[in-house]
């Protein structure tokens, strides 16, 4: 299997060389894995959170955008976005529809990153996240993927840095036996990519669940740690691909049969609730919750 080499993704790379970008010579910490679909409302948002980031700044990020074969016409905002920021971001278009994973694995194709993320378009970070948790990887080599948790909004023109907060996920210090039970990653993961050297990619035929099927395939073999901190805001959107999935609950026996946990009790991931503590009404500071 071949990931990320210098000439994977040659059809891209001369599409760019034609509008005058030349890519980075050296390879950059983390890569994000951007999927989208029908996602034209939130392409800028995604794309103006992500060049947020402290790494992009330092030129140890890049963004690897996938359509999916999308009718919303993306392409538009990425090509602006790239012309803001020659180098960093890299789009491809598929020939037909693809799923989430099928596009996650493309990007990582495509990367270059030693470090892999996937960035959901209607999610948010900290302008710190990619940053700390990459700098724990760093300074854990043992250690294969960090998460942390997630303020959580349902409106979607909230920021990381303008919003009230009013639930969290608070996900568990790593456990295998709770991620047989639960997926406890979360939305904003940051791993290795030489895991996909040892364990393969992303089943394609998932739509929403492909990721917790990766995670319990390596769970076992590799060390996962979380970072008690919030990094990142979660919009759960009723029509996403986890909350609109109408295969999700299919998708889960699927993954339960194949990892044998007939004989381990499920367990939901319910949000937990947060106190808005605010002091001369001021906006909540929110890394007192």
């Amino acid at each position: 299997m071949s990931l990320g080499g210098p000439h994977n993704g040659l059809g891209l790379r001369v599409r760019d060389a034609a509008r005058g970008i030349s890519f980075l010579r050296t390879s950059p910490s983390v890569s994000a894995l951007v999927s989208v679909y029908a996602a034209s409302d939130w392409m800028e948002g995604c794309l103006e959170d992500l060049t947020s980031q402290s790494l992009f700044g330092q030129k140890e990020l890049e963004i690897i955008v996938v359509d999916a074969n999308s009718p919303d016409g993306e392409e538009a905002v990425v090509r602006e976005f790239q012309d803001r920021h020659p180098g960093q971001i890299r789009y491809f278009r598929a020939k037909q529809k693809i799923s989430l994973y099928a596009a996650w694995n493309k990007a990582i194709h495509l990367s270059r990153g030693k470090y892999l993320t996937s960035a959901n378009v209607d999610d948010k970070h900290s302008p710190e996240a990619l940053e700390m948790m990459a700098e724990e990887l760093d300074r854990s080599p043992d250690t294969g993927l960090v998460y942390a948790d997630q303020w959580i909004t349902e409106n979607p023109e909230e920021t990381f840095e303008s919003h009230v907060p009013t639930l969290r996920w608070n996900w568990p210090s790593f456990d295998f036996s709770i991620l047989q039970r639960r997926c406890i990653i979360g939305p904003q993961p940051l791993w290795r990519r030489s895991l996909h050297y040892q364990f393969g990619m992303f089943d394609p035929n998932f739509r929403s669940a492909g990721d917790w099927d990766f995670w319990l395939r390596i769970g076992s073999h590799v060390k996962m740690k979380k970072i008690d901190s919030v990094l990142g805001l979660y919009f759960r959107n009723p029509e996403g691909l986890e909350l609109g999935n109408p295969a999700a609950a299919k998708e889960v026996e699927i993954i339960r049969k194949r990892h044998a946990l007939d004989n381990i009790s499920a367990e939901a991931t319910i949000p937990v609730p947060v106190e808005i503590k605010r002091s001369n009404g001021k906006h909540p500071d929110q890394s007192s919750l």
